[in-house]
Formats: C-alpha cells, sequence, structure tokens
C-alpha cells in the first residue's frame, strides 16, 4: 500500500468523475519555486459530501494519497 501526503490549493472538482485538481507548491535547491498541477482521484467516505468540497475550492488543502486515491482531506 503505497502512501502519500499532498499538500496545496485545491482548483477545482469534478464529482461525476471523482477527481480533485490542485496545485502544488515544488521546491528545488537553489531554484525559484515553481507550481506543478495534479488530479487525484478521492474517496473521502461520508466526511465529505460534493457541497463541501465545493466550498472547499480556492481553499489550502492537505491530505492523504492511500494508492493514487485521496482518502483524507483536511482544509487549512
Amino acid at each position: 500500500m503505497a502512501r502519500e501526503g499532498i499538500s496545496g490549493m485545491l482548483l477545482s472538482m469534478d464529482t461525476a468523475a471523482k477527481e480533485l485538481s490542485l496545485e502544488v507548491q515544488v521546491f528545488a535547491f537553489e531554484a525559484e519555486p515553481a507550481s506543478d498541477f495534479k488530479t487525484y482521484a478521492y474517496d473521502l467516505g461520508d466526511e465529505w459530501d460534493d457541497d463541501r468540497i465545493r466550498g472547499a475550492v480556492g481553499g489550502h488543502v492537505v491530505g492523504t494519497v492511500v494508492d493514487g486515491v485521496v482518502r483524507q482531506l483536511h482544509v487549512r
């Protein structure tokens, strides 16, 4: 089971496809910060509904990705 953390701005969500798009800040040694855009499938269980996710769009979120699927999401 591959597990990783994510952190970034929630740009959009597609409830039909169950996907979230994030802008993630990428830092490299001796380089200017850059942004990377990633889309993840999500399965957040009963904790999140479509309206709550829509309300988080534009906010900074952190979460946990398990085997490529967002399983936990928190708004900062």
